[in-house]
C-alpha cells in the first residue's frame, strides 16, 4: 500500500516536471467536480455529489434517516431497523445557497453539501450538533451468506 501511494506521488512530480501544463490540466481535471444534482422528494431531499448519492429524508421534526450509496449503487437498502413505509407529512422546508442545500423541519436542520454529500446536523439556534469530516469513503462489507455489498466508512 505504501509502495503503490510513493509511485502515485512519483508520478505526480515527475508530471510536474516533464510537463507543467499536462500537470495543471490533470489537477484541475481530478478537482472540478460536475454541479450537484437535487431532487426533491416527500420531507426530504436526493443529491448527487462528489461521487455519492445523499437522501436525507425526515420522519418526525426530529427524526431523520440518511442513506448514502455509490454512483452504481441504489437506495433500496435492507434493513434490520423498522422503516416506515409512509412517514407523515411534514413541513420541512428546502434551502439552497452556495455550496449547500438545507432542510429545516423546524426543530432540527440538516446542511448537505453540493461539493462532497458530507452533512451537519444543525440545532435551531445553528449551533452543530454533528457534523461529517468530508465525503464518505465506501468500501465492500462482506458478511457470510449475504449478497457483497458497500458500507460507508469515516473521513479520515
Amino acid at each position: 500500500m505504501r509502495s503503490a501511494r510513493f509511485t502515485a506521488a512519483l508520478a505526480c512530480v515527475a508530471a510536474l516536471v516533464v510537463c507543467p501544463a499536462c500537470a495543471r490540466h490533470a489537477h484541475h481535471a481530478r478537482h472540478s467536480r460536475p454541479a450537484a444534482s437535487v431532487q426533491a422528494v416527500a420531507d426530504g431531499v436526493v443529491l448527487t455529489a462528489g461521487g455519492q448519492n445523499v437522501k436525507v429524508q425526515f420522519y418526525a421534526p426530529g427524526a431523520v434517516r440518511v442513506l448514502k450509496w455509490t454512483a452504481a449503487g441504489t437506495d433500496a437498502k435492507l434493513s434490520l431497523s423498522v422503516i416506515e413505509k409512509s412517514p407523515p407529512k411534514l413541513a420541512v422546508r428546502l434551502s439552497r445557497s452556495a455550496g449547500a442545500v438545507t432542510l429545516d423541519s423546524g426543530k432540527l436542520r440538516v446542511r448537505v453539501s453540493t461539493a462532497d454529500g458530507s452533512i451537519r446536523f444543525l440545532a435551531r439556534d445553528g449551533r452543530t450538533i454533528l457534523a461529517e469530516q468530508g465525503a464518505a469513503r465506501f468500501a465492500p462489507a462482506n458478511i457470510d451468506k449475504d449478497p457483497p455489498s458497500t458500507c460507508a466508512r469515516p473521513s479520515r
